[in-house]
Order: structure tokens, then C-alpha cells, then sequence
């Protein structure tokens, strides 16, 4: 087995190095305003059209059940560390973010039955939308410089719903097509801005 040792002095130089480094990765990927577009479009249709027939005593249960469920998120969290205050506009970012949701329940329960028949339909739509958008910025700059952030944030949710049905029947027939219909939409919006200063360095 070969062992391999590593001095201490390489060591406390890889120690020393890697915290500059990082701060000098940082500093130039900061020196870049951030420019981010987010959107997120969401269309659920949902159509269920029954035909049913039944003679004389007949009986015929047909239920239509559509659930929609639609979330959309959007996030963008940004951090600039600015030393110059002459690369103070580099702080600056303008974000857009937005979510399109559109959800359509067409449910239809058409039928013929007889004589002495029962036709029974229940009809459940349910609908729920969530659309958020978030966005985080934290900047550390020097004292005196104010970045101006430009965020646009928007929710568009439609919720369309439509039962029923037409059913033909004979005498002494019993025809129920109850109807449950619930849509719900959740709009959120949320932009956490947050800076630090730092002390402007005096020339020497």
C-alpha cells in the first residue's frame, strides 16, 4: 500500500486560495444584469359526451366525473456583489414572469330509455388553478448605490364549466341529472428585494 502525505504548507495554501477564488468567481459573474423572461402556459380541456338508451324498465346510471388540477410556478432568485460604484447599474435586473392557465369542463348526458325506466347522471366538475411567481434579489453593493430592479409579475387563470344533458323518456320514468360544479383559482405574487452595503474603498 503506498501512503501519500501532504504537508501542512499546501494545506494552508489551498485553505488561503480557495476563499479569493470564489470571491473573484462571484465578483465576475455579478458584473452581469440579469434579463429573465418566465412563462408558463397551461390549457386542460376536457369534453365527455354520453349517449345512453334503454327500452322499458330499464335503468341506466351513468356518471361523468372530470377533476383538473393546474399548477404553475415560476422562481428566479438573483444575487449581484458589486465593490466598484461605478458598476452600480450592474445591479440592476429586469425580470418577467408569468403563468397562463386555462381549464374547460364540457360534460353532456344524452339519452332515450322506455317506459317505467330510471336514468340517473350525476355530473361532478371540479377545477383548481394555482399560479405563483416569485422572485428573490439580494445585492451587496457600496454605500450610496441604489439598484433599480424592474419586476413584472401576472397571473392570467380562466375556469370554464358546462354540464347538463337531454334524455327522452316514456311514461312513469324517473330522469335525474344532479350537477356539482366547484372551481377555484389562487393567484400569488411575491418579490423580495433585499441589499447590503458595503464601505466604498477611500483611494490611497
Amino acid at each position: 500500500m503506498n501512503k501519500h502525505t501532504v504537508s501542512s504548507k499546501f494545506v494552508l495554501m489551498i485553505a488561503t486560495m480557495l476563499p479569493a477564488i470564489l470571491l473573484a468567481t462571484s465578483l465576475t459573474l455579478s458584473l452581469v444584469p440579469t434579463t429573465a423572461f418566465a412563462q408558463n402556459a397551461d390549457s386542460n380541456n376536457q369534453r365527455d359526451i354520453h349517449e345512453n338508451q334503454g327500452g322499458d324498465n330499464s335503468v341506466v346510471v351513468d356518471p361523468i366525473v372530470q377533476p383538473d388540477v393546474g399548477v404553475a410556478l415560476n422562481i428566479n432568485v438573483n444575487t449581484h456583489v458589486i465593490t466598484d460604484p461605478e458598476n452600480c447599474d450592474e445591479a440592476s435586473d429586469e425580470v418577467s414572469q408569468g403563468n397562463n392557465q386555462d381549464s374547460t369542463e364540457e360534460a353532456r348526458s344524452n339519452g332515450n330509455v322506455g317506459d317505467n325506466s330510471v336514468y340517473v347522471s350525476p355530473q361532478v366538475q371540479t377545477t383548481t388553478l394555482v399560479g405563483a411567481n416569485l422572485y428573490v434579489d439580494t445585492d451587496v453593493v457600496p454605500e450610496g448605490c441604489n439598484p433599480a430592479d424592474t419586476v413584472n409579475q401576472g397571473n392570467d387563470q380562466t375556469a370554464s364549466q358546462d354540464a347538463g344533458g337531454d334524455v327522452e323518456a316514456g311514461r312513469n320514468s324517473i330522469i335525474n341529472i344532479p350537477t356539482v360544479q366547484n372551481a377555484d383559482t389562487v393567484s400569488r405574487n411575491d418579490n423580495v428585494n433585499t441589499d447590503a452595503t458595503i464601505p466604498v474603498s477611500l483611494p490611497q
